[in-house]
């Protein structure tokens, strides 16, 4: 009912573009958070909304409320209650013919940042036989939104988490990791095996009147210190230097935006609050 007949939609229970609150997830609910407040989900809520979304591809119903920062006993109730969920989910994906023949499943792996739990969770997860789960999603490493740019989580942490997870998951269905990571840990998370991101970075750069911009002209033998090279795959537009920058955001991008408009426009359009800036750095 989106109307995007062309294109895959993929559900998640929490949005991974907007920073989700710690402290509303219980024992048989979950909160999710809308723009008219906070509204509190049981599975089989969770799983009729599904079954009018009519997704594509859809996780579970998940407890993924924990970070870098959550204790012992936070990551132990949200492997515990996922897997609960995971039951819920099941028995109501197997029962609808919509979803059967709509929808693929994913189950999530949850335990925080200790490998104990999230290997618990995986394997929990990874020996439900049921083929209705197609592919899978590590949660929990972050709150979602800004938080994995913004120095709230250690990502050489992440990143041994995940590794230590995929080794129990199976190899043959997709494996995807939710957030608005640099390109250079995309790159690292895709070598390691994740196959599936999302766009939460595209959309929280252009939310902040920010444009991605990539360098194709390094010297391949050039050793690239990237702790030291700071935010160099995006430019915020909103900047003064930019007023009188009538140079596209990118030389060789042949988008429209870059085609058509200059940086000053668009740092005029921003200034004046027009709607039109967030659309052309969206595209």
């Amino acid at each position: 009912f989106f109307l995007l007949q062309e294109h895959l939609i993929y559900c998640s229970l929490q949005d991974p573009g907007s920073e989700t609150p710690e402290g509303y997830s219980f024992k048989s609910s979950v909160s999710v958070w809308t723009h008219a407040g906070r509204l509190q989900l049981d599975a089989k809520k969770y799983m009729e909304i599904m079954e009018s979304f009519k997704p594509d591809i859809y996780e579970i119903f998940c407890d993924g409320d924990t970070n870098l920062e959550s204790s012992k006993k936070r990551c132990s109730k949200s492997v515990d209650h996922t897997e609960d969920f995971l039951d819920e989910c099941l028995r109501c994906h197997n029962k609808s013919k919509v979803l059967q023949s709509n929808a693929a499943l994913f189950g999530v792996i949850e335990g925080g940042y200790l490998i104990r739990e999230r290997l618990r969770s995986a394997e929990l997860t990874a020996k439900q036989k049921d083929p209705a789960i197609s592919g899978f999603t590590i949660d929990g490493l972050h709150n979602n939104g800004r938080t994995p740019l913004d120095g709230k989580m250690d990502f050489e942490k992440a990143m041994e988490i995940v590794k230590e997870t995929l080794k129990v998951l199976p190899d043959d269905k997709p494996r995807t990791v939710h957030g608005a990571w640099t390109p250079q840990q995309l790159l690292r998370l895709a070598e390691s095996g994740v196959d599936i991101f999302d766009s939460s970075l595209a959309y929280i750069l252009t939310e902040a009147f920010s444009a991605m911009t990539f360098r194709w002209d390094i010297d391949t033998g050039l050793d690239v210190d990237q702790s030291k090279s700071g935010h160099d795959y995006f430019i915020s537009l909103k900047d003064e230097r930019f007023a009188e920058d009538f140079s596209p955001i990118t030389d060789s991008c042949s988008c429209l935006t870059c085609r058509k408009h200059t940086r000053a426009y668009i740092h005029h359009l921003i200034n004046a609050k027009e709607l039109l800036s967030s659309t052309l750095l969206m595209l």
